[in-house]
């Protein structure tokens, strides 16, 4: 059993700080593994084999701050990240 968690502010300061999150998605009628990489700024990745499932990138900037555009992402996606 995971210890499965919808803290987005702590799974945002996790990505933060260059660690790699695991987690749970919804998507288009399924449940899927995926992972949650931060590369640089406005640059975050929700994914798992290739498939994009969510993200944050520099042309989103417009649409509000990092963090709150990865919370949507969450919260879109009915995400839940392994909580180490």
């Amino acid at each position: 059993m995971y210890n499965l968690s919808k803290d987005y502010n702590t799974l945002y300061q996790h990505v933060c700080d260059g660690k790699v999150a695991a987690c749970f998605v919804d998507y288009d009628g399924f449940r899927d593994i995926c992972q949650i990489i931060k590369y640089r700024d406005y640059d975050i990745s929700i994914c798992c084999r290739g498939i994009g499932y969510g993200n944050v990138r520099t042309f989103h900037r417009k649409r509000g701050t990092e963090k709150e555009l990865f919370i949507a992402q969450c919260e879109k996606l009915n995400l839940e990240w392994i909580k180490p």
